[in-house]
């Protein structure tokens, strides 16, 4: 009976200290620039993506915002291709508080992206993130760090169709920070 008192006491108190998440609004986004340069051979490609959010009563949020990208190639012969990607991005997740300040945010989300430049078409993304740890270290800051993903990505541009399927758990992880504020 103790045991069980004490299962529940620590229950109560981990959820309480979620309480002081809800109503926040949230300010997500992510850069990514990989540059390669040989001697017959530049390629760019870059991506932003921006999110924002609200944290609800039951401790889940939905960001909704936008995404950015495009790549760059140059070839000796000179050939060069240019193509930029435009679209609305969505990331739905849940805060499980651990311990105090400690959480355990998993989360999904995608994009659809117009494709312009020199080919034309569409890409859909999709990602889960399900061990997906936060640290709320200070009123407006989380630090974040991951382990483990899954991501499906299909292209269609002009005649090619590409589909890839990518799941990792490992000890290679990600760490981020999450902006929030009232």
């Amino acid at each position: 009976m103790k045991k069980l008192a004490f299962l529940l006491l620590a229950f109560i108190t981990f959820n309480a200290s979620a309480q002081d998440l809800v109503g926040r609004k949230i300010i997500q986004g992510n850069f990514r620039l990989f540059m390669n340069s040989t001697k017959t051979y530049d390629h760019t490609e870059y991506n932003v993506e921006l999110r924002m959010g609200k944290i609800k009563p039951n401790n889940t949020y939905w960001a909704v915002g936008g995404t950015l990208s495009g790549t760059n190639s140059t070839s000796i012969a000179p050939v060069t291709t240019n193509q930029f990607l435009i679209g609305p991005s969505v990331e739905y997740g849940k805060f499980v508080s651990l311990v105090d300040k400690l959480y355990l945010a998993p989360a999904f989300g995608g994009s659809v992206q117009g494709i312009f430049g020199d080919f034309s078409g569409v890409r859909v993304e999709a990602y889960a993130t399900p061990l997906r740890f936060m640290y709320h270290i200070s009123n407006n800051f989380m630090l974040n760090a991951s382990l483990g993903s899954a991501s499906l990505m299909f292209n269609r541009m002009g005649e090619v169709t590409q589909l890839n399927l990518n799941g990792s758990l490992s000890n290679s992880g990600g760490f981020g920070v999450f902006y929030t504020f009232k």
